[in-house]
């Protein structure tokens, strides 16, 4: 006896609004019940333009044009991320719906925890009630940082991520809040927005964290300013990056205010660049 079911939905299932895309059911067992709705039982896969959904049931109902789907449900875009949920209500193009205890995996490097996850479009991830941090998350334990927000708005066209409501929490602590925040996410290499956060922790300055925002100055220009925050310390940190045809350049510098040496406002700067000249020869500074 077969244990799973291949079937073409484009061929099968008439009802279905597939257009002339191909979309791919694997399930233990599938029946058409009463109303020709479609239950998949156990092991459930759906591949459709490259998106893959892993679930253990899924009911379609053709009265409503709704999927019915109980998790764990996993699914995977061809950019790498991935939403994972408990219960979802989708459309059978998987552009539209409601997906719940979903938490949102960008690039393996950011993750959301939400209540609720609603699609919109096929182009648009609301979540609602969300933890979002880069760090490793174990059982019950805070991670090092996280970003809570009663929403986040994650547009897949554009890459952006806009937070309402968000507060900065770090060890678990309420260190910052604004109104409204937005940050590309990691897919973006250059686009003028916050970045993730980092921590340093050192003999001198204790244990800090910083919140880079990098600005897009051209396509051969870019500026990051990065404060640095500690109890010993008040830092401006910058790094400021030109590319010409023959080199680059690069400066690094910083603006600081500390408990090592009171009532002193002190900077530094350093530069470093490289060019090739003519013959082999080449110019350092």
């Amino acid at each position: 006896m077969l244990r799973r079911l291949v079937l073409i939905l484009t061929l099968l299932l008439a009802p279905l609004p597939l257009a002339a895309a191909e979309a791919v059911l694997l399930a233990d067992t599938v029946t058409v019940g009463p109303g020709n709705r479609l239950i998949a039982n156990g092991h459930v896969e759906v591949i459709y333009e490259g998106v893959r959904l892993t679930a253990s049931r899924i009911t379609y109902d053709p009265a409503t044009d709704r999927l019915q789907i109980e998790g764990p449900i996993v699914i995977v875009r061809p950019d790498g991320s991935e939403l994972v949920a408990s219960a979802a209500e989708l459309d059978p193009r998987l552009r539209n719906g409601l997906l719940r205890g979903a938490r949102l995996v960008l690039q393996e490097r950011l993750q959301f925890e939400a209540a609720e996850v609603a699609r919109i479009e096929g182009r648009y991830n609301r979540l609602t009630q969300v933890a979002a941090t880069s760090c490793h998350v174990c059982g019950d334990e805070n991670p090092l940082w996280v970003i809570t927000a009663s929403e986040v708005l994650h547009d897949e066209e554009t890459h952006q991520l806009y937070f309402t409501n968000a507060k900065l929490r770090f060890l678990g602590l309420p260190i910052m809040w604004v109104p409204r925040l937005r940050m590309p996410d990691p897919t973006v290499d250059r686009a003028t927005g916050f970045l993730v956060p980092s921590t340093q922790t050192s003999d001198q300055l204790g244990l800090g964290w910083r919140i880079p925002y990098f600005i897009v100055l051209g396509n051969n220009r870019d500026l990051t300013l990065t404060p640095f925050i500690s109890p010993i310390t008040s830092t401006l940190e910058l790094r400021y990056r030109q590319a010409y045809a023959n080199g680059d350049l690069e400066l690094n510098g910083a603006l600081t205010q500390d408990r090592l040496l009171p009532g002193q406002l002190r900077a530094y700067v350093f530069a470093d660049a490289g060019f090739d000249l003519a013959d082999n020869f080449k110019l350092g500074l």
